[in-house]
Protein backbone atom coordinates (compact mmCIF):
# COMPACT_ATOMS: atom_id res chain seq x y z
CA UNK A 1 0.00 0.00 0.00
CA UNK A 2 0.87 3.53 -0.51
CA UNK A 3 1.55 5.37 2.29
CA UNK A 4 -1.60 7.65 3.68
CA UNK A 5 -1.21 11.29 4.85
CA UNK A 6 -4.04 12.89 6.76
CA UNK A 7 -4.77 16.79 6.60
CA UNK A 8 -7.90 18.77 8.13
CA UNK A 9 -10.31 19.12 4.69
CA UNK A 10 -10.87 22.79 3.76
CA UNK A 11 -13.43 24.15 0.98
CA UNK A 12 -10.60 23.16 -1.61
CA UNK A 13 -11.34 19.67 -0.64
CA UNK A 14 -15.07 19.64 -0.92
CA UNK A 15 -15.26 17.66 -4.50
CA UNK A 16 -13.19 15.02 -2.65
CA UNK A 17 -14.80 14.95 0.64
CA UNK A 18 -18.44 14.21 -1.52
CA UNK A 19 -17.23 11.98 -3.23
CA UNK A 20 -16.24 10.08 -0.74
CA UNK A 21 -19.70 10.55 1.23
CA UNK A 22 -21.37 9.57 -2.02
CA UNK A 23 -19.22 6.64 -2.15
CA UNK A 24 -20.54 5.37 1.41
CA UNK A 25 -23.65 6.65 1.36
CA UNK A 26 -25.52 6.30 -2.49
CA UNK A 27 -28.23 8.54 -2.53
CA UNK A 28 -28.43 9.95 0.71
CA UNK A 29 -28.28 13.54 2.29
CA UNK A 30 -24.92 14.24 3.08
CA UNK A 31 -23.26 17.20 4.41
CA UNK A 32 -21.13 19.50 4.22
CA UNK A 33 -23.90 20.59 1.51
CA UNK A 34 -21.13 23.25 0.21
CA UNK A 35 -17.52 24.49 0.43
CA UNK A 36 -17.62 26.81 2.93
CA UNK A 37 -18.95 24.19 5.38
CA UNK A 38 -15.67 22.78 5.42
CA UNK A 39 -14.33 26.14 7.32
CA UNK A 40 -17.39 27.22 8.95
CA UNK A 41 -19.40 24.13 10.07
CA UNK A 42 -18.48 22.96 14.06
CA UNK A 43 -17.91 19.72 12.69
CA UNK A 44 -14.36 18.51 11.41
CA UNK A 45 -13.57 16.62 8.22
CA UNK A 46 -10.19 14.73 8.03
CA UNK A 47 -9.38 13.30 4.81
CA UNK A 48 -6.42 10.84 4.08
CA UNK A 49 -4.89 10.30 0.83
CA UNK A 50 -2.42 8.58 -1.06
CA UNK A 51 1.29 9.63 -1.46
CA UNK A 52 -0.27 9.83 -5.54
CA UNK A 53 -3.39 12.60 -4.00
CA UNK A 54 -6.09 10.10 -4.17
CA UNK A 55 -8.38 10.59 -1.47
CA UNK A 56 -9.45 7.48 0.14
CA UNK A 57 -10.84 8.33 3.26
CA UNK A 58 -12.65 10.84 5.73
CA UNK A 59 -13.37 11.23 9.81
CA UNK A 60 -15.96 13.44 10.74
CA UNK A 61 -16.06 14.24 14.03
CA UNK A 62 -16.41 17.71 17.12
CA UNK A 63 -14.75 18.61 19.83
CA UNK A 64 -18.31 19.74 21.67
CA UNK A 65 -19.27 16.79 23.95
CA UNK A 66 -23.08 18.21 24.71
CA UNK A 67 -24.35 16.61 21.52
CA UNK A 68 -23.46 12.61 22.30
CA UNK A 69 -23.37 13.11 25.93
CA UNK A 70 -26.93 12.70 25.77
CA UNK A 71 -27.26 8.95 24.50
CA UNK A 72 -25.62 7.63 27.07
CA UNK A 73 -26.16 6.45 30.94
CA UNK A 74 -23.54 7.97 32.65
CA UNK A 75 -23.75 7.26 35.82
CA UNK A 76 -20.11 7.00 36.83
CA UNK A 77 -18.58 9.43 34.80
CA UNK A 78 -17.25 12.99 35.29
CA UNK A 79 -16.82 16.16 33.53
CA UNK A 80 -13.22 14.72 33.15
CA UNK A 81 -14.47 11.79 30.94
CA UNK A 82 -16.35 13.96 28.27
CA UNK A 83 -14.61 15.27 25.28
CA UNK A 84 -14.39 14.83 21.67
CA UNK A 85 -16.67 12.68 19.34
CA UNK A 86 -15.69 10.47 16.17
CA UNK A 87 -18.90 10.90 14.93
CA UNK A 88 -18.15 8.81 11.14
CA UNK A 89 -15.14 7.07 9.99
CA UNK A 90 -14.77 5.67 6.20
CA UNK A 91 -12.00 4.20 4.23
CA UNK A 92 -12.70 3.45 0.35
CA UNK A 93 -13.56 -0.03 -0.10
CA UNK A 94 -11.05 -0.89 -2.71
CA UNK A 95 -8.59 0.10 0.03
CA UNK A 96 -9.75 -0.91 2.78
CA UNK A 97 -6.66 -1.85 5.41
CA UNK A 98 -6.19 -0.58 9.08
CA UNK A 99 -3.46 1.92 7.95
CA UNK A 100 -6.00 4.11 6.33
CA UNK A 101 -8.15 3.90 8.95
CA UNK A 102 -5.60 3.79 12.16
CA UNK A 103 -4.43 6.77 10.32
CA UNK A 104 -7.53 9.03 10.14
CA UNK A 105 -8.21 7.83 13.90
CA UNK A 106 -4.93 9.10 15.11
CA UNK A 107 -5.16 11.82 13.38
CA UNK A 108 -8.63 12.93 14.99
CA UNK A 109 -6.86 12.14 18.47
CA UNK A 110 -4.24 14.28 17.60
CA UNK A 111 -6.63 17.07 17.02
CA UNK A 112 -8.34 16.20 19.93
CA UNK A 113 -5.49 16.71 22.03
CA UNK A 114 -4.85 20.07 20.49
CA UNK A 115 -8.30 21.36 21.27
CA UNK A 116 -7.67 20.23 24.99
CA UNK A 117 -10.04 17.11 25.10
CA UNK A 118 -9.68 14.68 27.72
CA UNK A 119 -11.48 12.01 26.20
CA UNK A 120 -12.34 10.96 22.05
CA UNK A 121 -15.85 8.68 21.84
CA UNK A 122 -17.51 6.66 19.71
CA UNK A 123 -20.35 4.51 19.12
CA UNK A 124 -19.45 1.46 16.50
CA UNK A 125 -22.56 1.10 14.67
CA UNK A 126 -22.91 -1.99 12.33
CA UNK A 127 -23.45 -0.20 8.72
CA UNK A 128 -21.94 -0.82 6.43
CA UNK A 129 -19.82 -3.76 8.29
CA UNK A 130 -20.02 -6.16 11.21
CA UNK A 131 -20.78 -4.63 14.77
CA UNK A 132 -18.08 -6.95 15.93
CA UNK A 133 -15.60 -5.64 13.06
CA UNK A 134 -16.02 -2.73 14.20
CA UNK A 135 -15.12 -3.10 17.86
CA UNK A 136 -12.02 -4.70 17.09
CA UNK A 137 -10.86 -1.96 14.64
CA UNK A 138 -11.37 0.69 17.47
CA UNK A 139 -9.91 -2.14 20.29
CA UNK A 140 -6.78 -1.86 18.43
CA UNK A 141 -7.06 1.69 18.49
CA UNK A 142 -6.73 1.67 22.39
CA UNK A 143 -10.37 2.16 22.64
CA UNK A 144 -12.47 1.00 25.69
CA UNK A 145 -16.24 0.55 26.92
CA UNK A 146 -17.31 3.40 28.60
CA UNK A 147 -21.66 3.40 28.60
CA UNK A 148 -24.76 2.33 27.18
CA UNK A 149 -26.50 4.17 25.28
CA UNK A 150 -30.20 4.27 25.69
CA UNK A 151 -32.42 3.46 24.35
CA UNK A 152 -31.38 0.87 22.49
CA UNK A 153 -28.13 -1.47 24.24
CA UNK A 154 -24.78 -0.03 22.16
CA UNK A 155 -21.78 0.52 23.76
CA UNK A 156 -20.00 4.26 24.00
CA UNK A 157 -16.23 3.56 23.22
CA UNK A 158 -13.97 5.92 24.54
CA UNK A 159 -10.27 6.44 24.16
CA UNK A 160 -8.68 8.24 27.33
CA UNK A 161 -6.31 11.15 26.20
CA UNK A 162 -4.57 11.88 29.78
Amino acid sequence: MNDVWVDVAGPADFSDVRALLEMWKPGQRVTPRRPADLATGRSLFLLARLSNGAPVGLVEGHHDWTNWELLADWGHLTDADRGSYLLSLFVDPSVRSDQVGTALVDAFVAEAVGAGSPLVVVIPDAEPFSYERRLSFFRRCDFIPLAVTVPQPTWIWGRPLG
